[in-house]
């Protein structure tokens, strides 16, 4: 079924892009019919991973390694192989940024800085089934305290550096390996400050995350702070933030719903996350009945 949000809001994927994801993320004959008419259109990935879109194909390719041992999806050996080494590839990184965000929460949380892990490396632990699932670019962290000066310093000792405008929102380090890391003074893009960051802060969760108990966001919050720095953007050049939202929908509980829908009024957020719900439903067969406990009963009504 076509979303009819889809071409109208231009950070959400094109046909062939959903084609894709439907591939990766569901089962049974969903994902079949899916991949077999992404193969139709485009022909095979290596070829989609040469074009300008090649990065937003990468960073689906070990989510389809798993749909194409979960689901049995059509491919030869080489392919097959293909998929295997490219997600062999992800564990690697993906253990290499844990080791090194291991060692920064250790340090910070021990300095009492209340680290708050946000966006795809906590994500990766905490909604996917495994962590090498979701490629991490970087390390996101926002302060809860609020002492980057002291951060800054613990991180120059464990090999960072840093990088750009100090002044600016996100403080930029990165570590000798070139693994980025990002200090976050706001959670939410400027149109969105009228969320407090106090009450996010409030609700936030422990969580194990690269072996060091951790502050993460609660799943409401979390769900809207993808949706919202996706939004932010002309069109998005990567499935993840899809996929981030696919898993936390169904991580919800039914509190978290009248939280979710609170700040998305709040914010003015309403009619774009409706859209995006209504895409999640339409496209990537999220059960409607996820949104059961909403105060609507249903999607929501303020269309």
């Amino acid at each position: 079924m076509k979303s009819p949000a889809a071409d109208c809001y231009p950070w959400l994927p094109t046909s062939t892009q959903t084609l894709l994801l439907q591939a990766a993320l569901l089962s049974g004959e969903s994902a079949h019919a899916a991949w077999d008419e992404w193969n139709r259109r485009v022909g095979d990935l290596p070829r989609a991973l040469q074009g300008v879109t090649r990065l937003w194909t990468k960073r689906l390719l070990p989510l389809l390694y798993a749909s194409v041992q979960r689901n049995g999806l059509t491919a030869d050996a080489a392919l097959i192989t293909f998929l295997k080494l490219a997600c062999a590839g992800e564990a690697t990184r993906d253990e290499f940024c844990r080791r090194i965000g291991r060692e920064v929460l250790q340090h910070l949380t021990r300095q009492k800085l209340q680290p708050i892990v946000i966006r795809g490396f906590a994500l990766a632990e905490t909604v996917y089934p495994a962590s090498h699932l979701r490629h991490c670019h970087d390390i996101d962290i926002i302060l809860a305290s609020g002492r980057t000066e002291q951060v800054g310093a613990i991180l120059t000792k464990l090999g960072f550096s840093a990088h750009g405008d100090r002044e600016d929102d996100r403080l930029q380090f990165v570590h000798r390996s070139g693994l980025p890391l990002v200090l976050n003074r706001r959670l939410f893009p400027v149109d969105a400050d009228t969320l407090p960051l106090e009450e996010m802060v409030a609700r936030c969760e422990d969580r194990e995350i690269a072996g060091v108990l951790s502050k993460s966001l609660a799943p409401p919050d979390s769900l809207l702070h993808v949706c919202a720095h996706a939004w932010s953007g002309e069109r998005c050049h990567s499935p993840l933030w899809i996929c981030d939202l696919w898993f936390l929908v169904q991580s919800l509980r039914a509190s978290d719903w009248t939280v979710l829908r609170g700040n998305a009024r709040r914010a003015g957020f309403q009619k774009l996350l409706n859209k995006t719900l209504d895409y999640l439903v339409l496209e990537l067969a999220i059960d409607p009945d996820q949104f059961r406990h909403s105060p609507t009963n249903g999607l929501p009504q303020e269309r």
